[in-house]
This record gives structure tokens, C-alpha cells and sequence, in this order.
């Protein structure tokens, strides 16, 4: 595999996977790749966070342009009110990939320029198995590259067997690591 350039692999209509070691709050191109989309719409995908966490996590991110989806974290947050202009949709089962599809299709129905933070990967597949995680995962960065969205996933490879690792990774067009390595996916 050769090398990419970071910021080429998180360009407009691609999805990336960010792999972050034990430990790591978030990935440190994450907050990186939401300020560069400054102008465009932030969707984030969350399991078991609040929005209001969400956006206290990745404060580079202006509430004001910004929507949250939220699956299975909403109900313990002391405020669900995370700015003007922002969008907060609830599905209350992590586990409702349907429910979690039709969220995502509302907002890029809705916006034309979005760009998409998945937090995470290795949440989703605590609530659905490796299967049911792929078919959406397949689908999910197949309706985002028809809406030339772009896309990051947060993924930790260490908390899973290698065949889940290899079963993720084949979905994105490239993988990034914290220590610096960007290489695209070979299929």
C-alpha cells in the first residue's frame, strides 16, 4: 500500500476510517478534518454520547451548523438544547440500524455540502453483530458517497479479532492511523 496524503484521503465524497489506539479520546485528525469543513453542514453520529458530549468533544465544531445522532445516549443528558441552528435526532436503540439510516437520510436530504463524524464503529459492533455492522456500514458510506459527502469513522482496531478489523477496513477508501500513517484500503 502506498502512502496518501492525509488531507487527500479525507476529501469531499471519500470515507475514512480513523484508527485510534487504546486510551485516545479522539482521534487527532477528527477535530482537524471538522474545522477544514467550515462552511459545510457536521453530522455527527454518536452511540452512547450525549449531543451535548458530542459537541464537547470536538469543540471545533459550531453547534450553529451542526446536527447530532444521537443513538442510545440522548436520555442521560442534563440538556438536549445544544445551540441554535443545530439538529438533534434520538434513536433511542444503538441496535435500530434502521432507525439510525433514516436519521442520516433526513439530514442529507436536508443539506447539500455535509460532512459526517461516525463515533463509532467499535460502539456500533458492541450493539450489532460484525454482519449486520457491515451490510449497514456498506450502505451507509454507499448513500454517502452518492451525496458526495465525506466522512470519517472512529475505529479501534485493538478491540477487535483481526477478521472484524479486515471486514471494516475493506469498506472505507482509506485508513488512518494516530502515528502519522494514511494508506488506502486495497480491495
Amino acid at each position: 500500500m502506498a502512502n496518501v496524503d492525509r488531507r487527500e484521503a479525507l476529501e469531499r465524497g471519500s470515507a475514512t476510517l480513523l484508527c485510534e489506539p487504546p486510551g485516545a479520546a479522539v482521534h487527532p485528525d477528527c477535530p482537524e478534518h471538522l474545522q477544514a469543513a467550515r462552511g459545510r453542514y457536521i453530522l455527527g453520529v454518536t452511540f452512547g454520547a450525549t449531543p451535548d458530549e458530542w459537541f464537547e468533544r470536538i469543540p471545533v465544531v459550531p453547534a450553529s451548523a451542526a446536527g447530532v445522532v444521537s443513538a442510545g445516549g440522548a436520555n442521560r443528558s442534563t440538556s438536549t438544547d445544544v445551540g441554535m441552528g443545530a439538529g438533534v435526532t434520538v434513536v433511542d436503540d444503538p441496535s435500530d440500524l434502521v432507525g439510525l439510516t433514516v436519521a442520516v437520510d433526513r439530514y442529507l436530504d436536508r443539506y447539500e455540502d455535509v460532512t459526517v463524524c461516525f463515533d463509532s464503529v467499535t460502539a456500533l459492533l458492541g450493539h450489532v453483530s460484525v454482519e449486520r455492522a457491515y451490510k449497514f456500514l456498506n450502505a451507509l458510506t454507499e448513500r454517502l458517497w452518492r451525496a458526495d459527502a465525506d466522512a470519517h469513522f472512529h475505529f479501534r482496531p485493538a478491540a477487535h479479532d483481526p477478521r472484524t478489523v479486515q471486514h471494516v477496513t475493506s469498506l472505507f477508501d482509506d485508513r488512518l492511523d494516530a502515528a502519522g500513517v494514511s494508506n488506502p484500503v486495497e480491495r
